[in-house]
C-alpha cells in the first residue's frame, strides 16, 4: 500500500495550487480538507 498526502487548507476558497500539480505529475495520491473541520 502506497502512502497518501493530506493537504490541509487554511482558506476554503483556495486550492492546493502548485503542490497539486506536482503530486499529480509524480502519481502521488492525496486528499484535501479544510482546517475548519479539525475544530468541529
Amino acid at each position: 500500500m502506497g502512502k497518501k498526502v493530506l493537504i490541509i487548507k487554511n482558506k476554503t476558497s483556495e486550492g492546493p495550487g502548485l503542490l497539486e500539480e506536482v503530486l499529480k505529475e509524480k502519481g502521488i495520491k492525496y486528499s484535501v480538507t479544510d482546517l475548519v473541520y479539525f475544530f468541529l
